[in-house]
């Protein structure tokens, strides 16, 4: 894996590779009482409205971002994840997109239309008992099948997939006083957190 900090570039890279197979998602002003109420009357918050990327999540830019970086030699054999349900249909688009097979694993709890729709796009599944059964799973078919294993939040390129919406932020909010990032695995915040920073 490439643990290498992406750089302005390597984001601004990704953003045009990917370009092709993602959206460019709208933001939209939010209107709640509680904006009034905690931030004041004359606050606008603004939503980058990322449900209505492919997919459905964020997880599409890292999906393909990974998914054309280990074709620049040639197709992989196919992709493999370890993942609760989005990344795993991120993961499921992104190897179709690409013509090559998936084989997902996923934890048994997850909702069942996320198997579902990681299935419709034609993932192989794979229930495991927890998380730490599914990473372990997801690398078995790395290392027997010889599947690339595209991790949900860690490493160089899907950093840069996520960075890909920090700069996509920016350009469509210049002025941003701030940007609110929720947490998960970290991916998220850390690229977008880190585009934002390189930028501004």
């Amino acid at each position: 894996m490439n643990d290498k900090i992406p750089t302005l570039e390597d984001i601004r890279s990704t953003a045009a590779a990917i370009a092709p197979h993602v959206a460019v998602t709208p933001v939209a002003s939010w209107f709640g009482p509680s904006v009034a109420r905690f931030l004041g009357p004359d606050a606008e918050v603004l939503m980058k409205l990322e449900i209505l990327q492919r997919t459905g999540t964020f997880k599409a830019r890292g999906a393909m971002a990974n998914a054309l970086a280990f074709s620049r030699d040639g197709k992989p054999l196919g992709l493999t994840a370890a993942s609760a349900g989005n990344h795993a249909i991120a993961t499921a688009w992104a190897a179709r997109r690409i013509g090559v097979p998936a084989k997902v694993a996923m934890v048994k709890t997850a909702n069942p239309m996320r198997v579902a729709l990681a299935e419709f796009e034609g993932a192989t599944v794979i229930k495991t008992d927890d998380a730490a059964s599914a990473f372990a799973t997801a690398e078995r078919i790395r290392r027997e099948d010889g599947y690339a294993f595209v991790h949900p939040f860690d490493g160089h390129t899907t950093a840069c997939g996520t960075g890909t919406l920090g700069s996509e932020v920016l350009a469509q909010v210049p002025n941003a006083d701030a940007v609110v990032v929720s947490l998960g695995g970290g991916g998220l915040a850390g690229g977008m957190a880190h585009a934002i920073k390189l930028i501004n």
